[in-house]
């Protein structure tokens, strides 16, 4: 067992190293260039939308509170369109967002090094260490994943790049958590 205290280290380095390959990724690379993309009439929908005075939350359209399988609701659904619109609760600011992945780097990476520091003590072989915090970190960014296209309908062709990016992230921790491990006494 190795002690939480003496992984600090590891803990920092994956964040700030997890935070600039996000960035490269998310920036750079174009395997999220088209992930995401605007309305045709966006004028229209902001309004309607403006009108509505929708309070922050995530609306399924369409909409059948009542019993699913009376007429109206089994012909609202025949005819869809199908689908969810998030509404924030006021613009996005990119200081705060970063700022709010760089704390959820740290605590993803506060778990892996408990998770690994039960698993692995002090002084042991780089594969090991690997195997274990790369196994820990995989679970923290990918077991999210395919619910995510299961349940709340993200697009399948975004599939490959949320692998990659939890591929990289993985793997990186995974090495970080490795070259740094501490040393036995």
């Amino acid at each position: 067992m190795t002690d939480l205290t003496a992984l600090w280290l590891p803990i920092l380095v994956s964040a700030v190293v997890l935070f600039v390959l996000s960035s490269v990724i998310w920036m750079a690379l174009p395997i999220h260039k088209k992930d995401y993309q605007g309305l045709k009439n966006e004028a229209a929908v902001m309004e309607v939308m403006k009108r509505e005075s929708l309070e922050p939350g995530i609306y399924c359209y369409p909409w059948c509170p009542g019993n699913p399988n009376d007429e109206a609701s089994k012909e609202k659904m025949r005819l869809g369109p199908w689908g969810q619109i998030l509404v924030a609760g006021g613009p996005p600011t990119f200081g705060r967002t970063l700022g709010l992945w760089f704390v959820h780097l740290l605590v993803v990476g506060t778990v892996v090094g408990y998770i690994t520091g039960l698993a692995v003590p002090r002084g042991a072989e780089f594969l090991r260490v690997f195997q274990v915090a790369g196994t820990a970190a995989l679970l923290a960014y990918g077991g999210s994943l395919v619910p995510k296209y299961i349940w709340e309908g993200k697009p399948w062709r975004t599939f490959a790049g949320s692998v990659f990016d939890c591929a990289v992230y993985t793997l990186a921790t995974g090495a970080v958590f490795a070259f740094l491990w501490p040393k036995a006494f």
